[in-house]
C-alpha cells in the first residue's frame, strides 16, 4: 500500500483482554477513540465529524514508508497473560459496508506483543510505540474535552459541531467515568499537559456561560475544579471540586481573584460571619454601658 492510497489508521492496544485504547482516524476528517492508554480501562467512546483532516495529513507525514508497506502479525503463541497487544493498521483504496462494518480494498499493518521482563524488543516494537504515542498526543485533548462535556456539560471552544459520545452502563454514573479517567491517566503524560495548559481553556454551558477548569496532582492524588468565570473581569468562583483516589466532591461559591486565593466553603463562611456578629452584639452593648 501506498500513502496516498490509506484512507484510515487506526492503533489499538490491548491487555487482558480489556482495550485500553482504539483510535481511527479518516482522510476524510472523522476521528474515532475509546480510552486513554492504560488501565483502568475508560470505555466512553466518541466520534467526530469532518473535522479533522489536518491532525490526519499530520501523522501520515510521520509514519515511515516500511512501516505502511509492511503486513506483519506476530504468532499468538509468543503471548503471554500479561502481554500488551500492539497494534497499527492502514486501510485503503475502495471501501464498502457490510452489515455495518467497514471493507477496506487495501490494508497492511503489525500486530506486535510485549511481555513483561522482556529484555529483547521486537524488531517492530520502537516504530509501533512511537506511532501509538504520536496518535493518541493528537487525540489526547479531545478526548477530555469529551469527557467534560459528557460528565459537566460543558462545551471547549474546540469541540467539533458534530460529536456523538457513548458509555457503557457503569459509566453513566459521572464519578465513576471521572475516576477511571483520572486513575488511568497518571500512567500516561498527558495529566502534565493537564496541570500546564487546562487553566486556560474556556468552556460553556448551554447558556453560554463561561467556565474553566483547573487540574492539579499531589502524591498521586488527582483534583479537578471547576470555576465560574465572571464576565469582563478576573474575578472567578468555584462551584465544584473533584477529588479522586477515594476523595469525595466539595461544593463551594466563594468570590476568588484571579483564581489564585484558597477558596472557603460555604459553611466555614457562615460560621464566620456568626461569630462576626455576635462580637458586634457584644461590643454595642459594652459601648452602651
Amino acid at each position: 500500500m501506498k500513502r496516498q492510497d490509506i484512507g484510515e489508521v487506526l492503533f489499538s492496544l490491548r491487555q487482558h483482554n480489556q482495550t485500553l485504547v482504539a483510535i481511527k482516524l479518516y482522510r476524510n476528517g472523522s476521528i474515532h477513540r475509546s480510552g486513554t492508554g492504560a488501565l483502568p480501562a475508560c470505555n466512553l467512546r466518541i466520534t467526530t465529524g469532518e473535522s479533522y483532516k489536518d491532525l490526519f495529513n499530520q501523522l501520515i507525514r510521520q509514519i515511515p514508508d516500511k512501516i505502511i508497506a509492511t503486513t506483519f502479525v506476530q504468532p499468538e503463541s509468543e503471548r503471554n497473560e500479561d502481554s500488551l497487544e500492539f497494534v497499527v493498521a492502514f486501510y485503503g483504496g475502495n471501501c464498502t459496508h457490510v452489515k455495518g462494518v467497514e471493507q477496506w480494498e487495501l490494508h497492511s499493518g503489525i500486530r506486535i506483543f510485549a511481555n513483561e521482563g522482556q529484555y529483547i524488543q521486537h524488531p517492530f516494537e520502537p516504530l509501533v510505540r512511537t506511532i501509538g504515542d504520536k496518535t493518541m498526543r493528537i487525540t489526547d485533548e479531545l478526548y477530555f474535552d469529551a469527557i467534560i462535556k459528557q460528565v459537566f456539560e460543558l462545551n471547549a471552544t474546540s469541540l467539533p459541531d458534530v460529536l456523538r459520545i457513548a458509555v457503557s452502563a457503569q459509566e453513566k454514573d459521572n464519578v465513576f467515568l471521572l475516576k477511571n479517567y483520572f486513575s488511568s491517566i497518571v500512567y500516561t503524560d498527558f495529566d502534565i499537559w493537564l496541570a500546564k495548559n487546562l487553566k486556560w481553556k474556556t468552556y460553556f454551558d448551554a447558556y453560554l456561560k463561561p467556565y474553566s477548569l483547573h487540574f492539579s496532582k499531589t502524591n498521586g492524588v488527582c483534583e479537578l475544579e471547576k470555576r465560574e468565570k465572571e464576565q469582563d473581569t478576573w474575578m472567578s468562583k468555584t462551584v465544584q471540586r473533584n477529588a479522586f483516589h477515594g476523595m469525595s466532591i466539595h461544593e463551594y461559591a466563594i468570590p476568588i481573584a484571579g483564581g489564585d486565593l484558597e477558596e472557603i466553603p460555604i459553611g466555614l463562611m457562615l460560621q464566620i460571619l456568626f461569630l462576626l456578629g455576635c462580637l458586634a452584639i457584644t461590643l454595642a452593648f459594652l459601648f452602651s454601658m
